[in-house]
């Protein structure tokens, strides 16, 4: 009876651990796929620029939103970047959420992520856990991670929080169809091998997000 129970609690372990990682496989597709989009509209807005550069205002530079948070122990520093939030639904898999991320060069991303097989509506003001959505709302937690580029863009360190002792908090101060604003701290830890190589504190974290489509 004792090795049937082990049994039992090693598989719901490794079944787990499964839903984990899959979880954050979607929230790195649906980063990625807000990243690609960021990108080209920062081509046109280039482009624009060389064609009026009198016409790229400083509130079209305003449209991307800001952000900025302290780093502290395997990485240290302070970062700051623009911030913007979507839906997201492809092969009728659903996400949102917000991303961080600084530009020319990128440093770093930032994702607060949510994925469902149904819609998903914005977060309505007050307090959210940050850890590993299981792929429903019913907790309302969004999964997040850290990722920072040191030099190369396809060389990152990935951070991520749910694993361990990690947790963190966000509270939406501010949510409307084209503004949200709000706080975060967590802690979060780089993965090797399925166990903990680095972790990290993040904190004095704000941002006020624009919707981007």
């Amino acid at each position: 009876m004792v090795k049937i129970l082990r049994f039992v609690k090693k598989l719901s372990l490794n079944i787990m651990r499964k839903n984990q990682f899959l979880t954050l496989a979607l929230s790195a597709v649906f980063l990625m796929a807000c990243n690609i989009d960021d990108q080209t509209e920062d081509n046109s807005s280039d482009s624009e620029k060389m064609k009026d550069p009198n016409s790229y205002t400083s509130e079209k530079r305003e449209q991307k939103g800001n952000s900025s948070f302290v780093v502290s122990g395997e990485l240290e520093g302070e970062y700051s970047g623009v911030a913007y939030f979507r839906p997201f639904e492809r092969n009728g898999l659903h996400s949102w959420g917000i991303t961080l991320i600084d530009q020319k060069p990128m440093t770093f991303t930032v994702s607060f992520a949510q994925t469902s097989s149904e819609p998903i509506s914005a977060p309505e003001e007050g307090l959210y856990t940050l850890g590993i959505n299981p792929g429903n709302r019913k907790d309302d937690i969004y999964s997040t991670s850290f990722e920072y580029f040191e030099s190369d863009p396809l060389k990152r360190e990935s951070y991520s929080v749910g694993f361990g002792e990690t947790s963190g908090v966000l509270e939406i101060t501010k949510s409307t169809e084209e503004l949200i604003e709000g706080t975060f701290a967590f802690s979060a830890v780089r993965l090797e091998k399925g166990m903990v190589a680095g972790t990290i504190e993040v904190t004095e974290g704000k941002f006020s997000a624009v919707i981007t489509r």
